[in-house]
């Protein structure tokens, strides 16, 4: 049951709704314009009675009853909530001349402009829903609402809904209570095609189909601006052009206080060198843009994939207030472009990069609307670089879209400049470096035989400073909280051997931190440069060096140095450390590290030059504000060409526990069919299992955190559970391997885990455990143990 009122109580209740200036003034007229619209039917207010039980317990109705009778006295107002209360909790038929409706009309307050649809004491919420009309359901018409391109058709419908009194719409009026809103931080809004776009499904020939996707557009932006939330007219949200075609809506999440930018990828078009793959391997799109890192589903690599994603994109000064919101000519101002990454992912789950671009999103300042559709194509990486091999086609939407758009002659002069300045600076600093570099030689003729390495080329080929490579990347908890930790993650990527062509080794490429997340795979050089920008985000005094190790092949490692010049070295790829004191001539740990020669060091603010006499690092000294043992690049001339490379860690998604059963029921399941395969039979010790567990956890540890705990009471454990005259071999193993099918065939090239497999002594029974961790952007360490016991002789 639900209490009624008719249509001459529609504007008094409506008034009691909107008290506290809750609801916007285009709520109250888009409620009018529905009452002028139809003045032949009666309207009905439906309140459902879970809702009104909900509200009523959490004090609303009664904080607005209250608030209504607040002038009045004590006994007047005992008999006005008396009336209220009755009319509403006991859902009685509100008369026209009731206490309550002369206390609505009263205290009624006009909504303020530039409110949004929430109170501002989080009490109610109200939305207006037009539901179906059975008359123009009848007539396949568009639910009720009236078609204004044909006056036979509408006189048509008139006298259907007039033929049926019981056949009407209704205004639906429904209040949430409070905690389903969050009107502090974000708003939550979903626009539905099937609410807002009821005029585009009326069947119209000719022109009249041009007239009602106008009219139909002009509903969607009505509807959406009535859910826009603000606390001020400058937050004002005034529409949102996000709208999805296939789907019944969109739901998406923002902050008021923020411009975001929508941005979609349609499909993807002429990708024909891969035509020979569609049913092997899948494409990826990757996007980073200042920190904020999205990637698509995986789609059939194909010449035609439809990705069909869409991302949105928070966009704010820096300079400016938290509560600001930036403006057209604040945005133009940002410049740093969307890295797009395409990556194909082979069966075996190797990741091989496609292509790296860098895509110029400021041209949407210009666009009619805010809204503009682009074409972007895609060209190759390292010699492939000027070759496209594909197009992607992507729509950009600005949310809330500019008021003030700039002119076309402004966003790309200014576009110009930034590139302009920046090929300026570029030049200079070539001009500088030039200079350095004969400065250099000119101080021992054996510098130029040195591993000083200013320029290296990117995964497009584009030659770049070294130090373009790094920056300080400030990760934090729960991802990785200390540095050993983080040495631990980097080392868990997979390290790339360099390419060849022919008997000649191609020259190692240096992907920027983004695309070398994005692939998972990397050279030294890629390991120890992200290595390095953890470090420094620890406040650490890191730097990535370059020199040569055992067998003078070239190489990339981290070094930190303390604030007594003690340095410590890290080698990227292992997640090991080597202390260094060339003061400590017999200190059996000095030459442990594997590194011979040092040529230079840098990092995202510095680069010094080994000048001194030797560049054995078993010499070195690492003072580096020692001008005569280092020569340094300017500062300043650094800082100029630097471009921040905003970039964040993403944490780990995939469930330990169940990845870690499902590669251990089939590894247990091969062993069985190899060693059947071998004539040997198998039985598994579950109890052995459970005791060899903790092995794992204990390898772990060591590796994260460089600590060995615990390692005598596993050693006693395993021997108190071994019975006399019964032997035990175990060996745990890291395993890399992404397949797991795979798992089996990497265990059997270990001459120690093979024995173990192999084994057909008397009563021997074998034992399996597996154990993953997770790290950031889904970096797992997989740990297994396989052992035996059997009956000695």
């Amino acid at each position: 049951m639900s209490f009624t009122v008719d249509v001459e109580d529609v504007r008094v209740h409506l008034e009691q709704l909107m008290n506290e200036t809750s609801i916007r003034r285009s709520i109250r007229q888009q409620i009018e314009t529905l009452l002028e619209r139809n003045k032949t039917h009666k309207k009905r207010i439906n309140i459902e009675n879970r809702v009104l039980k909900n509200l009523r317990s959490q004090g609303v109705l009664d904080k607005i009853i209250d608030h209504l009778t607040s002038n009045e006295s004590p006994n007047e107002k005992s008999e006005c909530i008396k009336d209220c209360k009755s009319e509403i909790y006991d859902k009685k038929p509100v008369a026209a001349t009731t206490n309550f409706e002369k206390k609505c009309k009263e205290n009624s307050v006009l909504p303020q402009e530039g409110l949004g649809p929430y109170s501002s004491q989080n009490d109610v919420y109200v939305s207006f829903k037009k539901s179906e009309s059975l008359c123009s359901a009848n007539t396949n018409d568009s639910k009720g609402e009236k078609s204004s391109n044909s006056a036979s058709s509408a006189s048509k419908k008139k006298k259907k809904c007039e033929k049926g009194n019981k056949e009407k719409d209704e205004i639906e009026i429904v209040l949430k209570p409070p905690d389903v809103l969050d009107t502090k931080h974000s708003l939550h809004y979903k626009i539905s095609e099937k609410e807002t776009t009821k005029s585009s499904r009326i069947k119209n020939k000719g022109s009249d189909n041009v007239e009602q996707k106008r009219k139909s557009e002009e509903t969607l932006s009505q509807i959406i601006e009535t859910q826009n939330h603000s606390r001020s007219t400058e937050d004002k949200i005034t529409e949102a052009n996000i709208r999805d075609h296939k789907k019944d809506g969109v739901h998406v999440k923002i902050n008021p206080r923020r411009q975001h930018l929508h941005f979609e990828i349609l499909q993807g078009r002429a990708f024909l060198d891969h035509l020979l793959e569609e049913s092997f391997s899948m494409f990826v799109l990757f996007l980073n843009f200042r920190g904020q890192r999205f990637w698509t589903q995986p789609v059939t690599c194909k010449s035609h994939p439809n990705f069909d994603a869409g991302f949105l994109y928070e966009l704010h000064d820096d300079d400016l207030d938290e509560t600001q919101m930036a403006r057209a000519s604040h945005l133009l101002n940002i410049n740093e472009k969307i890295h797009i990454v395409l990556v194909r992912i082979l069966p075996s789950g190797e990741k091989v990069l496609v292509s790296s671009h860098h895509f110029e999103w400021r041209q949407i300042l210009f666009a009619q609307e805010s809204l503009g559709t682009f074409s972007i194509d895609l060209l190759g990486v390292g010699a492939e670089s000027n070759i496209v091999v594909g197009v992607i086609d992507v729509r950009i939407t600005l949310i809330p879209k500019l008021l003030q758009p700039l002119t076309e002659k402004t966003v790309l002069s200014r576009i110009r400049f930034h590139k302009r300045n920046q090929e300026e600076q570029d030049r200079i600093f070539l001009l500088y470096a030039k200079t350095w570099w004969k400065e250099y030689l000119s101080l021992r003729p054996e510098h130029s035989r040195r591993t000083v390495k200013l320029f290296h080329q990117d995964e497009n080929g584009q030659n770049r400073p070294v130090f373009h490579f790094v920056q300080c990347l400030k990760v934090g908890r729960p991802l990785l909280e200390l540095p050993q930790e983080a040495a631990w993650f980097v080392s868990l990527i997979h390290l790339q051997p360099p390419s060849l062509i022919g008997a000649l080794p191609v020259v190692e490429q240096w992907y920027i931190p983004h695309t070398f997340l994005c692939i998972k795979k990397g050279g030294p050089a890629n390991h120890a440069t992200l290595l390095c920008s953890l470090f420094l985000g620890f406040g650490l005094d890191a730097y990535v060096c370059i020199g040569t190790k055992d067998g003078n092949i070239p190489w990339e490692w981290v070094v930190t140095i303390s604030k007594e010049n003690y340095a410590t070295f890290w080698e990227s790829t292992t997640g090991s450390r080597y202390g260094h004191d060339p003061q400590l001539p017999n200190d059996p740990y000095k030459y442990l590290y594997p590194y011979k020669t040092i040529g230079c060091l840098f990092n995202h603010k510095s680069f010094y030059a080994n000048i001194q006499e030797s560049d054995k690092v078993k010499l070195c000294i690492f003072n580096v504000a020692n001008k005569r043992l280092w020569k340094n690049l300017s500062e300043a001339a650094i800082s100029s060409v630097v471009q921040n490379l905003n970039l964040s860690l993403m944490p780990g998604w995939t469930e330990p526990f169940i990845y870690s059963q499902e590669m251990e029921t089939e590894l247990r399941a091969r062993i069985t069919e190899y060693r059947q395969n071998i004539g040997v039979s198998t039985r598994w010790d579950i109890d052995l299992c459970h005791i060899i567990a903790p092995v794992l956890a204990l390898y772990e540890m060591e590796h994260r955190m460089g600590l060995v705990l615990g390692k005598e009471e596993i050693d006693d454990l395993i021997s108190r559970n071994i019975p006399d005259g019964f032997s035990f071999r175990a060996l745990p193993m890291r395993v890399s391997v992404v397949d797991k099918k795979q798992v089996l065939g990497v265990c059997l090239r270990n001459a120690v885990m093979e024995s173990i497999l192999t084994c057909s002594e008397m009563g021997c029974k074998l034992a399996l455990r597996v154990h993953t961790y997770v790290y950031p952007e889904n970096i797992l360490s997989v740990w297994l143990i396989v052992a035996n016991k059997f009956r000695s002789e």
